[in-house]
């Protein structure tokens, strides 16, 4: 399975052999595999296919450094299905380098479906946020808000914020509040969760 020249082969075949094998090794051997497919377009059934690795592998950034920068170096494709594979496998890899990437998709015009996606993941990437990756998140948090979704969409979003901005400094937090007729909502949000002598 794992050198065989046909694609939906080794996908279908590294499925099972994970399934019946969950260890590391079985998981860095199929890495390994997919690692050289990297280099093209990656296929939503590669990316899968990748998260069961590292998933019944066991294995986090460390174990395997050089994949984090070979998902970035493909991040973002044309394809949204593929987007949303690499922004788990990032988030979960914790590529400080996505940070920047995710923040550019925000601020471009792929649909809101797939920038809350962005969203929904971006709290939970706790490396590689400068001052203006932060600032198009906090913008993108203000205006999902306000989004025509329903209820549980704008619940879901103020979560999402909620965490992120509780991964601030005091120093953010507070610039935040001076600043609040830019993100009111935001704003409250910091409000509520600021510690009773913040300095």
């Amino acid at each position: 399975v794992l050198n065989d020249a046909n694609p939906s082969v080794f996908l279908n075949g590294a499925v099972g052999l994970l399934a019946a094998k969950r260890d590391e090794a079985t998981a860095r051997a199929v890495l390994g595999r997919c690692g050289k497919a990297l280099s093209g377009k990656p296929s939503v059934e590669l990316l899968r296919v990748v998260q069961l690795a590292l998933m019944h592998g066991k294995l986090e950034s460390g174990d395997v450094p050089s994949l984090s920068s070979a998902l970035l170096a493909v991040y973002p494709t044309e394809d949204h299905a593929q987007n949303r594979e690499l922004v788990r496998l990032l988030v979960y890899l914790q590529e400080p380098r996505a940070a920047a990437r995710m923040a550019e998709q925000l601020k471009s015009d792929i649909p809101l479906e797939e920038k809350l996606h962005i969203g929904a993941y971006a709290g939970r990437l706790h490396t590689g946020w400068e001052t203006a990756s932060k600032l198009a998140l906090l913008n993108f948090y203000e205006q999902a808000r306000i989004a025509d979704g329903g209820y549980s969409v704008s619940a879901y979003e103020e979560q999402f914020a909620r965490d992120f901005l509780a991964k601030l400094s005091i120093p953010e937090r507070l610039h935040l509040l001076a600043r609040g007729e830019r993100w009111p909502a935001s704003a409250l949000s910091v409000l509520a969760k600021l510690p009773a002598d913040p300095g």
